[in-house]
């Protein structure tokens, strides 16, 4: 294993051995509830419009993303956030981006869970995080998950959370007005203006509308 990882940290010794005793049980040891709903970066709502508009594009009829996982790594640009690779698909439970697929450059890595698949994060998925973030020494700013069955994102890092002292995950909402798609699928979004910031949200949670007070626009 490539040094970078710190296999000896305390951090890779906890997700690995989750990931291993929840593969052995056949049972998930991590969270199952999100610990709360954070905000976007601008960075993070860029790629996940542009991967969403990407998966509309190679699946506009929505099966594919019944029958297995989607994933992407995105880096910035001029601008904007730029995909990779186009994006990668594979049946079943589990994908796992082509190394090709990153860069130097990469800040975020998105993949897709079917809704045949829990909706969480699993504890591979938080050992995939701290792989590809080299043990978090390198840009990736964690990963994220989008989950198909809900149509919302969840974001999560290969780090123990300060609190609670292990894996914990995040539903992400966008505070951004994104304003028209990019030109086309494949290729680049550009960062939202960040005067734009509590225009729209997406998936917010219908115990907390939109309203003008938390951050919506008003009547027309």
């Amino acid at each position: 294993m490539d040094p970078r990882y710190r296999p000896g940290s305390p951090t890779h010794r906890y997700l690995l051995a989750q990931a291993r005793t929840g593969q052995e049980l056949g049972e998930h040891m991590g969270p199952t509830e999100a610990m709360g709903v954070r905000e976007m970066t601008r960075e993070e709502a860029a790629a996940t419009h542009l991967f969403k508009q990407n998966l509309d594009a190679v699946d506009p009829a929505r099966t594919l993303r019944n029958q297995g996982e989607f994933g992407q790594a995105y880096r910035p640009g001029d601008q904007g956030m730029l995909a990779n690779t186009p994006l990668h698909f594979e049946p079943g439970g589990q994908v796992t981006v082509p190394p090709r697929a990153h860069s130097p450059e990469t800040t975020h890595i998105i993949h897709s869970h079917p809704p045949s698949h829990p909706g969480f994060p699993t504890d591979a998925d938080y050992y995939s995080a701290y792989i590809q973030s080299q043990g978090n020494r390198n840009g990736v700013k964690g990963e994220i998950m989008y989950d198909a069955a809900k149509d919302k994102f969840f974001a999560y890092q290969g780090k123990l959370h300060a609190e609670t002292g292990g894996a914990a995950y995040h539903e992400l909402v966008n505070p951004f007005d994104m304003g028209p798609k990019a030109l086309g699928p494949q290729a680049s979004k550009a960062l939202p203006d960040p005067d734009s910031y509590g225009q729209h949200f997406i998936n917010w949670p219908e115990s907390r509308p939109a309203t003008p007070e938390n951050g919506a626009p008003g009547d027309p």
